[in-house]
C-alpha cells in the first residue's frame, strides 16, 4: 500500500462535479448472515493491513481490538494469525495458508478476516459529507458561516473507511463490512486543504463508530446497530 501522504497527494486532486450520482445502500454480504454463521464460528484475523505512517503500529492495534471485539460480540471466536510483510505477495500467500492450516488444526479456524483502511471516495454538497454509513463536515467545522464558507459547492473528496472483509476457508468472500472514519481534506479558501498527519485517528469515537457501521449488520447488540445509520 502507498504512503498515506502520497495516497493523500493523489486523491486531492479530486476536485468538483456538476452533480454527484445517487447510490443504492450498501450491502455488505455476500453470503447470507444464515449461510455465514452455520458454516464459520472460528475466525484468524489477519494482521490489520494500513500504510506506513508515524503512529501506524498504535493505530492498528486500537483497530485489531475493535474488530476483534465486534467479532466476538457477533458469536465468532477469532484467533490471532501472526503472518505479516507485503514485499512478495507469493510467499506471503503461501505461509498465510500454512498458518491457516496449522490454526484449522490447532483451534478448529473455519474463516478468516483481514481488515484494511483504505481511502474512500466521500460524495459532498455544502458543508456536509457522506460515505461509508457516516456524514462529515466538509470544512471541518460545523456552525453557519462554515456551512456559507462551502455553500453552493459539491464534489467529491478523499476520505479514510475502515474494511473488513470476511472469508471461507476456501478464501472466498462472504460479507465485507465499510465503515467511513473521517476525510483525508477539508474545504478552506475555495480549494481543499490536506488534513495534516498530527490530525489522523486522534478521536477514539471515531474508531470506534467506523468499526461499529462495518460490523453492525453481523452485530446482534441493537445499541451498536444503530450507530451513525445515515445511509
Amino acid at each position: 500500500m502507498k504512503n498515506l501522504k502520497q495516497t493523500l497527494a493523489v486523491s486531492t486532486l479530486m476536485l468538483f462535479c456538476v452533480g454527484c450520482a445517487t447510490t443504492t445502500p450498501y450491502d455488505p454480504f455476500v453470503k447470507s448472515e444464515d449461510e455465514i454463521k452455520s458454516s464459520i464460528s472460528v475466525l484468524a484475523m489477519k494482521p490489520i493491513r494500513l500504510a506506513e505512517f508515524s503512529r501506524k503500529d498504535e493505530v492498528a492495534a486500537r483497530y485489531e481490538m475493535l474488530i476483534t471485539e465486534q467479532l466476538e460480540s457477533a458469536g465468532f471466536t477469532v484467533i490471532p494469525d501472526p503472518v505479516t510483510g507485503e514485499s512478495d505477495p507469493d510467499k506471503v500467500k503461501a505461509v498465510h495458508e500454512h498458518t491457516l492450516n496449522e490454526l484449522r488444526a490447532k483451534f478448529s479456524v473455519n474463516g478468516f478476516v483481514a481488515p484494511r483502511i483504505d481511502v474512500a471516495k466521500a460524495s459532498w454538497y455544502g458543508n456536509s459529507a457522506t460515505w461509508d454509513g457516516v456524514k462529515d463536515e466538509t470544512t471541518g467545522k460545523g456552525g453557519f458561516w462554515a456551512s456559507l464558507a462551502a455553500a453552493n459547492y459539491q464534489g467529491s473528496v478523499p476520505a479514510l473507511s475502515l474494511i473488513v472483509p470476511i472469508f471461507d476457508i476456501n478464501g472466498d468472500p462472504v460479507y465485507v463490512g465499510r465503515g467511513g472514519i473521517q476525510l483525508f481534506a477539508h474545504f478552506k479558501g475555495g480549494r481543499f486543504i490536506d488534513v495534516p498527519e498530527s490530525m489522523w485517528f486522534v478521536e477514539p469515537e471515531r474508531d470506534l463508530n467506523a468499526a461499529n457501521i462495518a460490523m453492525r449488520d453481523l452485530v446482534a447488540d441493537p445499541v451498536a446497530q444503530q450507530v451513525s445509520k445515515t445511509q
